[in-house]
């Protein structure tokens, strides 16, 4: 069951068209180190004007914004990417450290003050996304727009449904002996979906802990209660997350700029950085 699993989502990103990424020159500075209350958090921090904080997704880093960085620092914004804990070049988190969306929305809050951050756009993607939106739901005085990029929906996406097994597997990670063999296979099976193939298996292991605490319920609890204004982006052949989530959530959250691509899968801040930069620079008021 895991390997059709893994060959069938592998067959749709071969099938889709995904475009090339744009700006030809991404940014990928190195991660600096800044001490927040829980800790030590690793963020990039380029450009200048209204702030865009970016949240990742998982398996993910600050990487995965290196093309949509310089298209919106080229258009008058500060650009903020922040590291996960225990994700990219971040440190791990303290032992016993909450495993959940709204632990790590806590954490976003204290990058935002570290850097005296006033009401900047916090755009999340995929699980980032639900990191972003749990922050603007319940601490709306810190978020000035939201912005969500093939980020999940308030019922289970195809990505949950196909993969459960890794959830699964995860979970016998903690029997003494078993940890490494199941981060191995873990691993494996996220490389072979296309992830980063500097992705460790205590990274996926990490990933796999969070998505078996996430909360569907919670979720909608959060998109009800939002009322900062919030763009959203998709594809319409993303393998992971249905795009019939994507307009359900859209019909739901309030007013902001709705951006429908027809291929991208689910990277479109990769392959639509330029058209994403622009509407959100317009929709932010900067003027160029």
């Amino acid at each position: 069951m895991v390997r059709q699993a893994l060959v069938k989502v592998a067959a749709t990103l071969r099938s889709s068209h995904v475009p090339g990424v744009r700006p030809d020159t991404p940014s990928d500075p190195r991660p600096l180190r800044l001490e927040v209350p829980s800790g030590v958090a690793s963020v990039t921090d380029e450009g200048a004007g209204p702030a865009v904080v970016c949240v990742h997704g998982l398996p993910g880093s600050s990487r995965d914004f290196r093309w949509l960085a310089p298209a919106l620092t080229a258009r008058g914004l500060r650009v903020v990417r922040l590291e996960l804990p225990g994700f990219g070049q971040a440190p791990e988190p303290p032992p016993g450290a909450s495993s959940t969306v709204a632990a790590l929305g806590h954490y976003v809050s204290e990058v935002i003050a570290a850097l005296r951050l006033e009401a900047p756009t916090l755009l999340g993607h995929s699980f980032g996304g639900t990191i972003a939106l749990n922050v603007a739901a319940h601490r709306p005085e810190e978020v000035g727009r939201l912005a969500l990029v093939a980020s999940m929906g308030t019922r289970r996406h195809r990505g949950f449904r196909e993969f459960g097994w890794g959830v699964e597997l995860g979970r016998w990670a903690g029997v003494p002996g078993l940890g490494g063999p199941v981060g191995w296979l873990l691993e494996a099976g996220f490389r072979r979906f296309g992830f980063r193939h500097d992705v460790d298996s205590q990274t996926v292991l990490r990933t796999m802990k969070l998505i078996d605490n996430f909360d569907f319920a919670h979720q909608a609890a959060a998109v009800a209660r939002l009322r900062v204004p919030t763009a959203m982006v998709w594809s319409l052949d993303d393998p992971l997350i249905e795009a019939e989530i994507a307009e359900h959530m859209a019909q739901r959250l309030p007013e902001g700029p709705r951006l429908r691509f027809p291929d991208g899968t689910h990277n479109p801040q990769k392959h639509y950085a330029v058209e994403i930069a622009d509407n959100l620079a317009t929709w932010i008021g900067v003027q160029r």
